[in-house]
């Protein structure tokens, strides 16, 4: 029966990646000899191992096997410092906190850089989490509400305070039913309130391109935002996939 060739897990690469097998004396791990007394079978055998001509075990005091299976073990930590870098960078995406010298060591470790431009427009700020959003979006729901309906008809004292009251107060519809422009905010502001980006994206594109565009800039910025999240999680991933495979 031949042996299974299982890809070598993250843990056993760690440890072992790179030495040579099979090991001295057939060990599953390397051997540790324990003495310095060695022999050869004649001086030619002496001088060919020195010249490098035969491959030998050695256990002296200028070298033994473990010491020389580590010397020659590659020096490639770029995946594990990939997963690392991406670790933090993700953290820093999901808490909203700055990352410019996290989203730098990313890229420099990125087998496509590219990939992690969606995160540049945030590295300076954080990225906004719903709560904030929401919060901005309030702000804009005054100018995406219809205009306040006025009447001119009228002269007398009654009419006249209407028509100031009126300037004073907007009804703004939260009934949420119907798809006129005042129903459609009355959505987005009950989607707002509780922080449903969403609802809310899903409501403002309902309204006429004319109507939504004191809200476009936010619009833009949520969808921005689900870019770079998209691209933080992607990184963390491929960093992890390439972690996990074994070396060549």
């Amino acid at each position: 029966m031949k042996p299974s060739k299982k890809p070598l897990g993250p843990s056993t690469l760690s440890v072992h990646g790179g030495e040579p097998r099979p090991k001295p004396a057939n060990a599953l791990a390397t051997p540790i000899v324990q003495t310095a007394t060695f022999t050869f079978a004649n001086t030619q055998e002496l001088k060919d191992h020195f010249d490098g001509k035969i491959e030998r075990v050695e256990y002296g005091r200028y070298g033994n096997p473990t010491q020389k299976i580590a010397e020659a073990k590659p020096l490639d930590d770029v995946p594990l410092r990939r997963v690392v870098a991406a670790a933090l960078l993700d953290v820093a995406v999901q808490q909203g906190h700055p990352f410019p010298a996290v989203l730098a060591a990313a890229k420099s470790l990125a087998p496509n850089p590219d990939a992690l431009k969606p995160l540049d427009s945030f590295a300076a700020t954080g990225v906004p989490n719903p709560p904030l959003l929401s919060r901005e979006l309030l702000t804009l729901v005054p100018k995406l509400s219809p205009p306040a309906e006025t009447s001119t008809s009228g002269s007398g004292i009654v009419d006249r305070l209407q028509a100031g009251a009126s300037r004073l107060v907007r009804v703004e519809r939260t009934d949420a039913t119907g798809n006129d422009r005042g129903a459609i905010v009355g959505r987005v502001t009950q989607a707002a309130l509780r922080n449903d980006l969403a609802d809310a994206r899903r409501e403002l594109n309902a309204l006429s391109q004319a109507d939504r565009a004191p809200a476009q800039a936010w619009l833009d910025k949520a969808d921005a935002r689900d870019a770079a999240l998209a691209a933080s999680r992607q990184f963390a991933t491929e960093a992890m996939t390439a972690l996990a495979k074994p070396s060549q």
